[in-house]
Formats: structure tokens, C-alpha cells, sequence
């Protein structure tokens, strides 16, 4: 299996375990057919490891450590050479770097989806589901102008800043290079 090949993997993987800590965060809708699949799918490990690592708020610590553990897992197969700390560190950035990438690609997809299919698409109203916390605040301070949102243009361009400045950083600080 070739490099890319291996960082597709853990990203999809780590992808999965993220959008169950967000779908908590966010409190979708878990009567959506989509949301309810996706969860009960996903329970009986999460809920595993959730009997030991107990939520802190809203917050599914266990999903996130396993999130976490994978991107540290990750760094360590790309990078046998490094050490744990490193890996951790790297994994940590693996992390950010998913959760950035699932806001730019969710938020596209809901953008293009509005123009596309029904608000009533159970895809759909997880998606707005998801993207309420992150675009509500941005919404009170840029109202619609004529039927208009730009709201999702902000959050693209803050999405594009954080992920140059943080990515980077703790790339560079875990000492194993970007991804």
C-alpha cells in the first residue's frame, strides 16, 4: 500500500470518528434516517470505550480519543522513525487537518445542495444541522442582502486561514513534516 494510499485511510477513518463528536456538538436530529444510521452504526465502539472515557459535557471523549489515537497511529506508520511524542503531536495536527477539511467540504456541499434537492432531504437538514454552530454567529453579524448568504464565504476563508497557520505550526513542531 503506497503512502497516499495509507493517509487516505487514516484521514477517512479519523473523518468518521470527528463527525460523531461534531454530531454531538451540534445536537442533530437523530430521528434523520442518516443520522440515525451513521450513529447506530458507530455505537458499539464508541459506546465501548465510552464506558470507560466518560463525556465531559456535550463533548464524546471517547470518539475524539479515538480519533486522536488513530492520527497518532497514522503519523507512527508513516513515520516509524519518530517518537511518541512526535506522533502525538503529528496525529493531533492529522486531526485539525480532517476536522478543517470535513467544515470546507460539508459546508460546499451543503451550498451546492440548496440549489439542488429539497430542504427536506434528511442529507440535507444533517448538513444544515451541522453547519448551524459555525455559521449562526457569522449570520447575526452579516444578514442576508436580498435573499443572499454570505456567511459561507467567510467561514471558507477563515477555514483556508486557520488551516495555513495551525496545520502548519504543529506540523512543524510535531518535527515530521506536513502531510
Amino acid at each position: 500500500m503506497n503512502e497516499q494510499a495509507i493517509i487516505l485511510l487514516f484521514r477517512l477513518l479519523i473523518g468518521v470518528f470527528l463527525l460523531r463528536v461534531w454530531m454531538q456538538l451540534a445536537r442533530v436530529d437523530y430521528y434523520n434516517p442518516v443520522t440515525n444510521r451513521f450513529v447506530s452504526t458507530l455505537s458499539p465502539l464508541v459506546d465501548g470505550l465510552g464506558t470507560i472515557v466518560r463525556p465531559i459535557g456535550n463533548v464524546n471523549l471517547a470518539a475524539l480519543l479515538l480519533a486522536l489515537c488513530l492520527g497518532a497511529g497514522g503519523m507512527a506508520v508513516l513515520f516509524p522513525s519518530g517518537d511518541p511524542l512526535s506522533w502525538l503531536i503529528g496525529g493531533a495536527a492529522l486531526l485539525i487537518s480532517v476536522a478543517l477539511a470535513m467544515v470546507f467540504w460539508i459546508l460546499l456541499a451543503m451550498v451546492i445542495a440548496s440549489w439542488v434537492i429539497s430542504a427536506q432531504n434528511p442529507w440535507h437538514q444533517l448538513m444544515r444541522q451541522l453547519m448551524r454552530p459555525i455559521m449562526a454567529p457569522i449570520q447575526r453579524v452579516i444578514p442576508n442582502l436580498g435573499g443572499l448568504d454570505f456567511s459561507p464565504i467567510v467561514v471558507f476563508l477563515g477555514v483556508q486561514l486557520i488551516r495555513g497557520v495551525v496545520e502548519t505550526r504543529l506540523f512543524l513542531l510535531s518535527g515530521l513534516g506536513g502531510l
